[in-house]
């Protein structure tokens, strides 16, 4: 059985899944307490973009002969990008910021499927506004406590810890991977799910971060927290 989840952490959080199934009379798993049993290994890798492609305006979805085209068209680009490096190759060749590559192909997992939501191919995860786009704010740009720190007369990007993101010193997974909203990235897209009658906990696999959802609860205003402060509730 093949499962896809399309996790989205918020302050309330929801569960979305979508799932995959070979037989009509499939039933809903539930826990001792009759709640729907979403535990287990899920991922949402996917080669669908959080933006949409201008290419498609307003258009939110693909027809199967689109997806499957660009799914083949994936599929060929992660295998000749798997192939052998050339042991004898030169040295690649300097830039402006003298950056030698990072990851090859053996790091990544994109995923090599269209998000397929009620039958449906999505153009976008985005499906609000129409267009499939962030609603950037004119003036977004320099207005986190990062950027600012680093405009500063005199201060260079490496001039301490505080100044590099938190992703990178592996104190929070970047990319959003932790949410609020948990998405997609490069690789580490595994989420492991664990219930209790009184909790759902999503332990996410870029940098080990786990996010408690309360259930039935009230938000706790006491404190600031990193992800957030997670609660939910059941329906159906």
């Amino acid at each position: 059985m093949r499962k896809i989840l399309l996790l989205i952490g918020a302050a309330q959080c929801f569960f979305c899944a979508a799932l995959l199934f070979a037989a009509d009379d499939w039933v809903m798993p539930r826990t001792p307490n009759g709640k729907p049993d979403l535990q287990g290994i899920w991922t949402n890798a996917t080669q669908t973009p959080l933006q949409r492609s201008s290419e498609f305006g307003n258009i939110g979805f693909l027809t199967r002969e689109q997806k499957e085209a660009q799914e083949t068209e994936w599929r060929k680009r992660i295998i000749a990008r798997a192939q052998p490096s050339d042991p004898n190759r030169s040295a690649p060749p300097a830039s402006n910021n003298n950056n030698p590559g990072g990851y090859n192909n053996f790091w990544v997992d994109r995923g090599t499927d269209v998000i397929e939501i009620n039958g449906e191919y999505r153009t976008s995860i985005i499906v609000d506004p129409e267009n499939g786009r962030i609603p950037y704010q004119e003036d977004w740009r320099g207005k986190n406590m990062l950027a600012q720190l680093r405009a500063l007369p005199g201060v260079n990007p490496f001039d301490g810890p505080e100044l590099r993101p938190l992703g990178e010193r592996c104190l929070l997974a970047f990319g959003s991977s932790s949410g609020p909203p948990m998405m997609p990235v490069m690789y580490n897209n595994n989420y492991q799910i664990v219930q209790t009658e009184n909790y759902v906990t999503i332990l996410v696999e870029m940098v080990h971060d786990a996010r408690i959802i309360r259930i039935d609860d009230e938000h706790n205003a006491d404190y600031a927290k990193g992800m957030g402060d997670s609660i939910g509730h059941w329906e159906g």
